[in-house]
């Protein structure tokens, strides 16, 4: 595994992500569910009790640091570091 990447205090909930080297896939853990990417893209709103698809704040900011996550670990750093150098 690679660099685990965690957001304290994005939402409600602990959350972290990180790339498995030996399959490449990536992992996402908000709160207490921990899934693959494909999983959470085919169903983020999988927490309709706490987390409904509403537009409340709470749902807005899981939904923000799952976006964080995601974009931190689908990205190339090297390619992104080339618009500073």
């Amino acid at each position: 595994m690679n660099t685990i990447f965690q957001i304290h205090n994005g939402y409600k909930y602990n959350a972290y992500g990180y790339k498995n080297l030996n399959d490449n896939k990536i992992w996402i853990k908000l709160g207490c569910m921990l899934f693959d990417l494909d999983t959470w893209e085919f169903n983020f709103w999988n927490n309709v009790n706490e987390f409904p698809n509403d537009g409340t704040e709470n749902s807005i900011n899981r939904l923000r640091v799952y976006l964080q996550l995601k974009n931190l670990l689908t990205n190339d750093v090297n390619e992104l570091m080339k618009a500073y150098l």
